[in-house]
């Protein structure tokens, strides 16, 4: 996501627990967070023609141990207790200053929601998951 964007994420973040970082290789750094804080991060809402999609804490961020262990496979990456925030800042190599900001969204987004993909009219559907913790304004 944007720079402006992730800054105002992570400083969101910031008021309610400790954001440190993770660095590994091949990936962009990712913030981490107390686990036990998760319940008590804000919601993240991200708009898609107007039309804004919720995600909770529990749907952006990794508390699964098994799923931390695949993200930073080296035993101590992601100290006990810790949990990875699923958003990162992306900077693309696009090199040409008119080309506006692109938001990428993985699976901590896809996961949440049910996605239509239309290749031959270049558009995507959006709905909330009846079963998910997310919702949709």
């Amino acid at each position: 996501i944007g720079s402006q964007i992730f800054a105002s994420f992570i400083a969101a973040l910031a008021q309610r627990t400790n954001v440190t970082t993770l660095t590994v290789a091949g990936l962009p750094p990712l913030p981490l967070v107390n686990c036990s804080q998760v319940p008590t991060l804000p919601d993240l809402t991200i708009a898609f023609s107007g039309q804004p999609f919720t995600l909770s804490p529990l749907d952006y961020v990794y508390t699964d141990r098994e799923t931390l262990d695949l993200i930073a496979p080296n035993p101590g990456d992601v100290p006990l207790g810790s949990c990875i925030v699923g958003v990162a800042e992306m900077l693309l190599p696009f090199g040409d200053p008119g080309v506006p900001e692109v938001l990428l969204v993985g699976n901590n987004f896809l996961k949440a929601f049910y996605s239509i993909w239309d290749i031959e009219n270049h558009r995507v559907g959006l709905a909330k998951l009846a079963s998910s913790s997310c919702s949709s304004a």
